[in-house]
């Protein structure tokens, strides 16, 4: 059954002819799966969660609250359990828009809301409960929706804390309650940083939506409302029957008439149903009814409305199993004589549907006896029957019994033949349904059982068997088809495909290895296909095992560790499911003789040239098996590998495979080589090679010892093979220093000129075997030497770097350790040849070790050069923190230079995280503070090193040389870094370096330290002296212009942001509600661009936290709402500077505001009153006090301070103390007005 959903409406109560009348409208619905997504809260269990979500209301959907008053909204969630965390905010607005989209551009959320009505604002945590279902939240302003106009709708929910659990909401995506072909109805950004104005994201899903709405009293009689479902005079009412209509324009609710004859009302007479648009009838018996829907309202029934009638069909005859319709098979695959068949009305059987699909609530049944071992069914002229259209009919036939039914076939193909293998004299029962779900899915047909031509080889058991010949070609061949093939029931795991028209073919293997071949192929099928699967089986007919599976009949199948005797079965199928697909081929049995080096045990041995020179062996793969050994680690398929050993003659040798040619049906030329060493029954692995291009090195290998070497082309299946040739040569010796124990020793030169250097290559080097970790590269041509230090620092230096290989590479890699060559240790890796490796911290007198290589792999790659060892001069006295150069601050901003430089300078050792830039030439300074703030100024940088770059990056920290703790990192040293929150009296140290690695890079620069000049502090730069807010409605109402220039630090860190600094204080008194918002925003021109906010109860000298915000505001501005706090009481708030690299201070703007300070209430029947002056001094004017009853002043804590009866229009107020008050004027007709007056 289609699920339909339909929105419910409360009933209307009538009052009087002149009421309002109130009533609750559900915004039709069609779906309802749950989500944050779509609005309206993105109340999920991540902290600092949000969302803007804009969505429009189209006017057709609000036809029965046209010109009514929306007083609430409804939201619906779907989440059963969990409560929302208290603290979150909510607001709504509401917008009659002329649009029924937003358009394909960003939704301006403040653009759009400045003309919408806020109409809720408030902590929803009440609102939302703990239950499932449509959520009230009461509107605080009125909201008129205008007749014929879109309705947009607009949320904000923002939450600190995330919620236990996810709380979800419903949402609408549906045809017809969305349009689900226009994704701009709805625009939203949910996120966790700052709220985005821009709404870009876009989608045509909407919450579930409702509302209350007062309508005004009815002057006219409705109209009629215009029924969408079922229609008038539809012979295919399925039960249950949703009637449906549009909304009439003036009905207050709906009457329903329903009988059997025309204007008969003997089933439903008059029933009101109350305000909705539809109803629903369920059980009713087949036959013709007649129906009216009957708008109605105060003045009385809309008059004329049309009857209309739908009649409900007679469920069919075959509606059950035991009911089946017999059919007769007829002989052929011409349908003479077809019966007709209908879905319409039919319900659902009890029979299983498993293993097949769709849904089976309205099939009907057929059964017939078969008479041949295969038969079709056949369905034609499918028409849709029922109210939603439909016309794929799926089928399931069934063996056994009605009450013991065997599922047999499963077919969703109704445009094909359905094809069953049957038992002749067998009873088989078809059941046909239309593969939708729902009543109102029906279909009629025509089917009919055929009975096709037999197939010979249509099982194992009747297979054609074929004698093999004695070589590749084939010495004849056997035709054969699928046509008319069935199913044969035989499992086709492994193999792939749908084996619906399986043939059969048996043969006697005469060899371990044969070719089963296809071709001629030709599509014989209504359908065109020309691709043939075959499957190859051990065993016997019941009891078969998948020895092979092919998929490529472009190529012969090889079958290879056969068994000399033994009867092998073969399957042959199309890989395309249905009988319309079918196909004749010839099919023949070859043998196939594979090479005589198969095996491991059969490896052909390959003679070793003393030199380089290659004394080929040709080789082929062409119907090599697999020997069964495993590849790992190596990579691609050895399907085909065949085998060659040699004995080594000395500890490298280079085996070169020359001449590939594709010899297969398909095209390849690449293959992969394994070397082992051991012996077959027992071989490690110890060469991979998949690049036969160029030869593969062995090395380390032990003479007078067999290797065996594997050779396979890259791909799966015997349709690839190549030929080629193979040959093992000798390479020279390689260099003297090939290990590190012969390392060649250099003469360290006393300045930086390499007068001593020795030449070097890495040409027929081999690996050492020494791990290249920490440093990276391919180490398998490395080089060494050795050096004894004059000094705590030398230079390595690379040059005269030429490719020597038969592949081009001039790129060496250089790694240098201390220790000994038993136990060395890595020190440095160097991947830049251009430019020295600088070692540093060594120890005159001590031996080191260098070792050079190629970065690349494989003995292609050969590189000479020339290498030496040079010293550099001494590097600055401040070269490590322990000899850090004292700087001393000056009194003022006057900068007190001295020089430095970093050439020369080496690695001081101390990490730079959490910094960046490589600090291998650091020099490092320290000062003792003498105020909170102090500026490190860097000038006249210049690059002294051999490649320019006047990068400097600086770090500083606090502790002492032995345990430093990071600051500030500053990557523009030359841009002056003012730090904050210094203590006085403790020493800061400051490191410099340039950012680039290697001594080729040096700067000169004039370093010093200055204090700040401070014209004054701020009068609120202490807590003592916080200046006071006056909460508003809004925060432009009372915002005002702070700075923090000139501030110090002082009171609680805030938890949220512990690199506050330069704080200023202000207070707050918590208005009537508990609730109050801090938010701070930019001005024009100010330098201050980040702050945070810190709130606190308590006393200034013992201040508790209550809230915390950083960058929740617009920008990097604070924005902290606080809930729940006590009305009248006093909070600290304290605004912060962002204390980084460098602190900006400067102006900005602050405000404390809470909507319920909003002026916004009951307005009197003349809203034109106005007070002034405001601000006043000690008299407050009413311009208007002709109905006022009493006026009523109260402070922001919501205390009532004074009460005048009958006032006149000079309030005498001179004796309330400076602050906000709220004036309320009550009128005669029970109206309020308030309004805010500030008393100087």
């Amino acid at each position: 059954m289609k699920k339909l959903n339909y929105f419910l409406l409360i009933v209307i109560m009538f009052v009087t002819f002149n009421s309002y009348s109130g009533q609750s409208y559900v915004v039709p619905a069609c779906s309802d799966l749950g989500s944050t997504t779509y609005g309206p809260m993105n109340s999920n269990t991540t902290a600092n969660s949000k969302n803007r979500t804009a969505f429009i209301l189209p006017a057709s959907q609000l036809v029965s609250i046209a010109g009514g008053t929306i007083t609430s909204t409804y939201f619906k969630r779907s989440s059963a359990t969990g409560t929302l965390k208290p603290g979150s905010t909510f607001k709504i607005y509401l917008k009659n828009y002329p649009s029924v989209d937003f358009g394909t551009t960003s939704v301006d959320w403040a653009a759009e809301t400045a003309s919408a009505t806020l109409v809720y604002d408030s902590d929803p945590q009440t609102a939302v409960g703990s239950t499932e279902g449509y959520k009230q939240f009461v509107h605080s302003a009125n909201f008129n929706y205008t007749n014929g106009s879109n309705l947009a709708v607009f949320v904000e929910y923002t939450q600190t804390a995330g919620q236990t659990s996810t709380i979800s909401w419903n949402y609408e995506y549906t045809a017809p309650c969305s349009d689900t072909s226009n994704n701009n109805t709805t625009k939203y950004n949910n996120t966790t940083g700052a709220l985005n104005n821009a709404l870009s994201s876009s989608n045509y899903r909407r919450p579930l939506v409702a509302f209350n709405v007062t309508m005004p009293p009815p002057t006219t009689l409705p109209t009629c409302a215009t029924v969408t479902f079922p229609a008038n005079g539809a012979m295919n009412a399925v039960n249950p029957i949703s009637i449906t209509w549009l909304a009439a324009v003036g009905a207050q609710s709906y009457k329903v008439n329903l009988g059997t004859t025309p204007n008969g009302t003997d089933i439903l007479n008059n029933l009101n149903i109350g305000n909705t648009t539809s109803y629903t009838l369920a059980n009713l018996t087949p036959g013709t009814y007649y129906y009216k829907i009957i708008p109605t309202n105060i003045i009385g029934d809309a008059a004329g409305c049309t009857e209309m009638t739908f009649t409900v069909p007679q469920t069919p005859a075959n509606d059950e199993c035991t009911t089946a319709i017999s059919l007769t098979p007829q002989l052929g695959l011409t349908c003479s004589g077809s019966t007709g068949g209908n879905t319409l009305a039919a319900t659902a059987s009890t029979a299983t549907l498993s293993p097949c699909t769709g849904n089976a609530d309205d099939d009907v049944w057929y059964s017939f006896v078969a008479t041949k071992t295969s038969h079709q069914i056949e369905l034609s002229n499918i028409v849709s029957e029922g109210t939603s259209t439909a016309t794929v009919l799926y089928t399931q036939v069934f063996s056994g019994t009605c009450g013991a039914l065997v599922s047999e076939v499963c077919d969703t193909t109704d445009a094909s033949p359905t094809v069953v293998s049957t038992v002749p004299g067998q009873t088989y029962y078809v059941r046909i349904y239309t593969s939708q779900l729902g009543g109102d899915y029906a279909a009629s047909f025509k089917i009919c059982i055929l009975t096709p031509p037999s197939v010979q080889n249509d099982e194992c058991s009747t297979a054609i068997p074929l004698t093999s010949s004695a070589g590749i070609a084939c010495g004849g061949v056997t035709s054969g088809s699928t046509l008319y093939a069935t199913p044969s029931g035989d499992t086709l795991s492994p193999c792939t495909g749908t084996a619906d028209d399986d043939v059969w073919y048996s043969f006697v293997a005469t060899s371990t290895s044969h070719l089963v071949t296809l071709s001629n192929i030709v599509s014989v099928g209504t359908s065109t296909s020309t691709t043939l699967y075959t499957q190859v089986l051990t065993g016997s007919c019941g009891a078969l095992s998948s020895v092979a599976c092919d998929t490529t009949d472009a190529s012969a199948t090889l079958l290879d560790n056969l068994t000399v005797g033994q009867t092998y079965y073969v399957r042959v199928y199309t890989s395309a499911s249905g009988s319309n697909y079918a196909t004749s081929f010839d099919i023949c049995i070859s043998s196939a003789v594979p090479p005589a080096n198969d095996n491991c045990i059969g490896a052909e041995v390959l003679p070793v040239s003393s030199n380089l020179t290659c004394t080929s062996t040709a080789g082929t793969t062409m119907f090599a098996t697999d020997s069964g050994i495993g590849i790992a680690p190596c990579t691609g398929t050895a399907d085909d590998d065949v085998w060659y050993s040699f004995t080594a003659t000395g500890p490298t040798h280079i085996v070169t495979i020359s001449n590939v040619v594709s010899v297969g049906t398909t095209t390849s030329t690449t293959l992969y080589l394994q070397a082992f060493s051991g012996t077959c029954g027992s071989l490690s692995s110890i060469l991979c090679d998949t690049s036969d291009a160029t030869g593969a090195t062995l090395y380390n290998l032990t003479p007078g010892q067999t290797y065996y070497v594997r050779i396979y082309t890259s791909q799966n299946g015997s349709a690839y093979a190549s030929s080629f040739d193979i040959c093992v040569t000798t390479p020279p010796a390689g260099p003297a220093n090939d290990n590190c124990v012969n390392a060649v020793s250099l003469t360290v030169n006393p300045d930086m000129t390499c007068t001593a250097s020795v030449a070097g290559t890495t040409q027929w080097a081999t690996d050492s075997n020494i791990g290249v970790a920490p440093c990276s590269g391919i180490a398998d041509d490395d080089v060494w030497y050795s050096f004894v230090a004059t000094s705590t620092t030398h230079n390595v230096a690379l040059s005269n770097i030429v490719s020597v290989g038969t592949t081009n590479s001039a790129v060496l890699y250089l790694q240098a350790f201390s220790g000994n060559c038993g136990a060395l240790n890595s020190i440095v890796c160097d991947t830049t040849d251009a430019s020295a490796a600088t070692l540093s911290n060594l120890v005159p007198g001590q031996t080191y070790y260098v070792r050079i290589y190629n970065s690349n792999a494989g003995a292609a790659y050969a590189t000479s050069f020339d290498i030496c060892v040079t010293t550099p001069p001494a590097g600055p006295s401040n070269d490590e923190c322990a000899n850090a150069i004292v700087l001393t601050p000056s009194v003022n901003d006057t900068c007190n230079s001295i020089s430095g430089t970093t050439q020369w300078a080496t690695d001081s050792g101390i990490a730079v995280a959490p910094c960046s830039g490589t600090a291998d030439d650091d020099v490092w300074y320290s000062f003792t503070a003498t105020a909170a703030t102090h500026t490190i100024n860097v000038s006249n940088v210049v690059s002294v090193g051999s490649t320019s770059s006047t990068t400097l990056y600086m770090q500083v920290f606090s502790g002492s040389c032995g345990s430093l703790s990071t600051i500030i990192c500053d990557t523009s040293a030359v841009s002056p870094s003012t730090l904050g929150g210094l203590t006085v009296g403790q020493t800061y140290y400051v490191r410099l370096f340039n950012s680039n690695q290697g001594n080729v890079y040096a700067d000169t620069f004039d370093i010093c330290i200055t204090s700040p000049t401070v014209s004054g502090a701020p009068a609120n730069d202490n807590c003592s002296s916080a200046i006071a807010l006056t909460p508003g409605g809004t925060f432009d109402q009372n915002d005002i212009t702070g700075s923090n220039a000139g501030a110090t630090t002082d009171g609680p860190v805030p938890s949220c942001l512990t690199t506050s600094v330069f704080n200023v204080w202000y207070t707050v008194v918590v208005p009537a509600s508990g609730n109050i918002t801090i938010e701070t925003q930019t001005t024009t021109g100010t330098s201050l661009t980040d702050t945070s906010v810190g709130v606190y109860s308590g006393s200034c000298g013992s201040l508790t936290q209550v809230g915390c915000d950083d960058d929740s505001g617009t920008g990097n501005f604070s924005l902290l709402s606080l809930t729940g706090q006590t009305p009248g009481s006093t909070l600290y708030v304290s605004v912060y500077g962002y204390g980084s690299a460098t602190v900006t201070n400067g102006e900005f703007q602050i405000s404390a505001y809470d909507g319920s300070l909003g002026t916004s209430e009951n307005e009197p029947t003349s809203n034109t009153v106005k007070i002034y002056p405001n601000p006043f001094h000690d008299i407050l004017y009413v311009s208007d006090v002709k109905d006022v009853t009493s006026a009523i002043i109260t402070d922001i804590s919501g205390r009532t301070v004074r009460t005048i009866s009958k006032p006149t229009a000079e309030l005498q107020l001179g004796d309330l103390t400076a602050g906000m008050y709220l004036l309320t004027l009550k009128y005669k007709d029970g109206s309020v007005k308030t309004m805010k007056a500030i008393k100087k």
